[in-house]
């Protein structure tokens, strides 16, 4: 029902036409548990001092049931699988409505599979008063539909084994309408095809094998973007990049990309191959630099490569990378954790990225609905002259709850851990500060806190003093990280006009030096209120935020500006 009770986050209303919708839609509902003679209404509506009390009466009246469910002549369908996802059910109640959309239900099966022309009847067994029925499914399946040749026509510059390979249709496979709109997709999904048409050569009505045609135009395969822009912790911005998403027509990508800010600059040469041998496993290579000089953080310059093979399952995505990195940082001595930092030496890590992403979401951008769910785990060994050796597990679990017209509730929770597997270079006569996170690299501990984290604290500044916060030689506390994660967010999205929304949200966590220390009564909060712009490369926000639970010395806000969601 839309009419409903106010609660704190939505004022009840009550409008006629919205109410004579749910009445209608209460008298559907009781027809298809099988109370045809159902009466819903009208509704009563009594006022009783500033409220408003709504009584909807309903007489059902007696119920027609389905006795038996049968099938007959149907031989390539599995019938346990079929019985479970029927709309009509042993025991349920009956209605035209229910039947119909079962008959449908087994002709789509049908189709699936091939079987174009099967013909699907019912036929009922009423008892003498009409309100119990055995109903019998048949089927007349006919010829199964296979594929025969497939022929490519309109590919200038891609070879025909990449699209043989990803339409993955072989000779003597059942093909179907839906089949072939899967293959669409597929080639689209390449991103070299402007357009893409799938469909069956027509053939003669005794003939089963069907040829398979597929026209496509290609698109341009080189693209050169660039933007300029600005945010509250990068400042100015700027983007420039060049890519070819076809080379030597074989959909290899070939992509670069320069990025320039007032406090960051990165550059990536990315190479992808759609394929893995006949296999459907994207392989990802890339060679990076990093330049960050944050306010909040050590500067530090980073330079590796990184291969990853990525295997997708519709909602579903599994990657293993394989990433080295050599790291130059510029730290205060008086933060430093061990001898690589104090003496400002580079150090090099060498990790396996095993990671699993599940996506139940509407729409990854304008989220209304749905959950994800990712699990990454870091195993960083000693090889190519790596220096530490340790494992880091990154969990975060993302709910959207759509409220009606357009109000969102949304959570996230990350929880993180490092253990260290191996000590690094300290002298016994150090003067450096012993701490839970020294046996892990600076770059390589969680750090919360800004626009996608904790928004009532700068970029990397949440954390616990002395722990993760340690004081520098002049006198201010610098954020190092740590070995343990805890960060909850829950934000409401409402709308005001045309594009633009709010938001009112609440952020919770910290950054502990021991994953073992992790303890909620060390959290700190922060409430916010932002605005929100719908734009066609995503979402633009501005906000504010307030800690409560501010140090001596801390700002007691901080603002925000940045585009995309913060989860």
């Amino acid at each position: 029902m839309a009419t409903s009770e106010g609660s704190f986050l939505r004022p009840g209303r009550l409008v006629q036409a919205r109410l004579d919708q749910d009445v209608e839609n209460l008298q559907g509902y009781y027809a298809l548990q099988g109370y045809a003679k159902a009466e819903v209404g009208p509704p009563q509506v009594e006022k009783q001092g500033q409220d408003l009390r709504l009584v909807i009466p309903i007489r059902e009246g007696p119920r027609q049931r389905v006795v038996n469910l049968r099938f007959e002549g149907i031989e390539h369908l599995d019938l346990g699988e079929l019985r479970a996802n029927l709309p009509l059910k042993e025991g349920g109640g009956f209605h035209p409505v229910l039947l119909e959309n079962s008959l449908d239900a087994i002709r789509s099966e049908y189709a699936v599979r091939g079987y174009t022309q099967a013909q699907v009847s019912a036929h009922q067994d009423w008892n003498p008063d009409h309100t119990l029925v055995d109903v019998t499914l048949q089927a007349l399946e006919g010829p199964q539909q296979v594929v025969d040749r497939v022929i490519v026509r309109g590919n200038e510059r891609t070879t025909g084994e990449v699209i043989r390979r990803t339409l993955d249709l072989d000779r003597g496979e059942p093909i179907s309408d839906v089949k072939l709109l899967e293959t669409e997709r597929s080639l689209y999904q390449l991103g070299i095809f402007s357009r893409v048409d799938v469909g069956l050569v027509r053939a003669g009505l005794e003939t089963t094998e069907r040829d398979v045609l597929v026209r496509v135009e290609e698109g341009k395969p080189r693209t050169l973007t660039y933007g300029i822009g600005w945010d509250s912790e990068e400042r100015v911005r700027g983007l420039l990049g060049f890519t070819h998403n076809n080379v030597a027509g074989r959909a290899y990508s070939l992509r670069s990309d320069l990025r320039w800010s007032q406090r960051d600059q990165r550059f990536r040469f990315t190479f992808n191959q759609p394929y893995l041998g006949e296999q459907p496993i994207s392989l990802t290579s890339s060679v990076f630099y990093e330049n960050e000089a944050r306010s909040t953080r050590p500067f530090e310059t980073t330079r590796g490569a990184r291969t990853e093979a990525v295997r997708v399952f519709t909602n579903r995505r599994v990657s293993l990378g394989l990433d080295y990195r050599t790291v130059d940082l510029q730290i205060d001595s008086a933060v430093a954790g061990n001898e690589i930092e104090r003496l400002d030496r580079s150090y090099q890590v060498t990790s396996l990225v095993p990671s699993f992403f599940w996506d139940r979401r509407d729409d990854p951008i304008s989220t209304t609905r749905g959950w994800s769910a990712l699990a990454q785990l870091q195993y960083a060994f000693t090889a190519f002259q790596s220096d530490p050796e340790f494992l880091k597990l990154f969990l975060q679990q993302t709910q959207y709850f759509d409220l009606g017209r357009q109000h969102v509730l949304a959570a996230s929770l990350r929880v993180g851990g490092i253990e260290p597997l191996r000590a690094l270079p300290a002298r016994a006569d150090s003067p450096l500060r012993p701490f839970p996170s020294r046996d892990v690299p600076l770059g390589e501990r969680f750090f919360a806190g800004g626009d996608a984290s904790h928004r009532a604290y700068r970029r990397d500044e949440l954390g616990i003093r002395n722990e993760t916060l340690l004081p520098d030689s002049k006198g201010s506390f610098e954020p190092v990280g740590g070995d343990g994660l805890l960060l909850f967010n829950l934000e409401y999205r409402f709308p005001l006009f045309g594009d633009f929304g709010g938001a009112l949200f609440w952020d919770a966590g910290n950054v502990w030096g021991d994953w073992r220390s992790i303890d909620p009564g060390q959290v700190k909060n922060g409430v916010g209120i932002g605005a929100r712009y719908r734009s066609p490369i995503g979402p633009i926000r501005a906000g504010i935020a307030w800690k409560l639970d501010r140090e001596a010395g801390e700002k007691g806000y901080a603002l925000f500006v940045n585009i995309g969601n913060p989860f």
